[in-house]
């Protein structure tokens, strides 16, 4: 998981940086089924849900993405915000969701993930946060090309989106955020009356 997670720091492809963030997020639910226990099965179970809803809709943006521009690299991120905010926001939501942030499906997924590494020995929960920090680090890239680096002058070239590519991302993006929100309340219950 860590070793995949720094490959996919290094990549400029977004085909290969997503590739290689599949083997680690991989990697991530299985540790969750291997320590075992409420946390780590309730959360590699998120987890492939996650990674599922995630990863289709960020593979399918791509698509989208080079039949706009003709490109798959990271640099092609950067118009699609002012080409097409839906579809800007919606990958930036999806991977927001593998990085773990709230209150997406991905951030309860990882979070039980490694609640339950800690559990089971302090090694497997230090290795659990490492990989998680790499993912967090190539999303991070992911959101500076999306939403800080300037558009190239070529933006006529660009065609725009199709709405169908743009509406199942968005979909995508929409049932993880969703998910993240149902999953909530019955945690917050949970908490609040000292149930876990």
């Amino acid at each position: 998981s860590i070793v995949a997670g720094g490959i996919a720091l290094r990549s400029d492809n977004l085909r290969n940086l997503l590739a290689f963030s599949t083997i680690s997020q991989v990697g991530f639910i299985l540790l969750g089924f291997a320590v075992a226990g409420t946390y780590g099965i309730v959360g590699g179970i998120l987890y492939i849900i996650t990674h599922a809803l995630a990863k289709s809709g960020l593979f399918f943006g791509v698509g989208v993405i080079e039949d706009s521009t003709g490109k798959v690299n990271l640099g092609a991120l950067c118009c699609m915000l002012k080409v097409s905010p839906p579809l800007g926001v919606s990958m930036a939501l999806l991977a927001g969701s593998l990085a773990g942030f709230f209150p997406l499906i991905g951030f309860f997924a990882k979070l039980w993930v490694i609640i339950g590494a800690v559990e089971k020995t302090a090694y497997l929960g230090v290795g659990a946060i490492v990989a998680a920090v790499f993912t967090l680090l190539y999303i991070a890239r992911f959101y500076h090309e999306l939403f800080f680096r300037k558009a190239h002058a070529k933006l006529p070239e660009i065609k725009r989106p199709s709405y169908t590519g743009v509406a199942v991302v968005f979909l995508m993006a929409l049932v993880s955020l969703l998910l993240g929100i149902l999953f909530f309340q019955p945690v917050n219950y949970l908490l609040a009356s000292g149930g876990i």
